[in-house]
């Protein structure tokens, strides 16, 4: 399978995005170059928090389904 953007509907979400990233901009503007590196740490750790805690419900997730399947047997 082939999936290929329509053209006129990548110009829509280019415009949402590019509104987005300008919002953004205008934020951080706000901060100095040592509260970025703070910012920039926090959101790092975040993301990786976040990425192990998905990696442990899917193996527990992943563990209770074998679980029942193996019950139902």
């Amino acid at each position: 399978m082939l999936v290929s953007p329509v053209p006129e509907r990548v110009a829509r979400v280019t415009a949402v995005w590019d509104d987005l990233g300008q919002a953004w901009q205008g934020i951080l503007d706000d901060h100095t170059e040592g509260e970025l590196e703070v910012l920039t740490r926090h959101m790092r750790r975040a993301h990786d928090l976040s990425h192990a805690q998905m990696q442990r419900l899917r193996s527990t997730i992943s563990a209770n389904t074998a679980a029942c399947t193996t019950a139902l047997r």
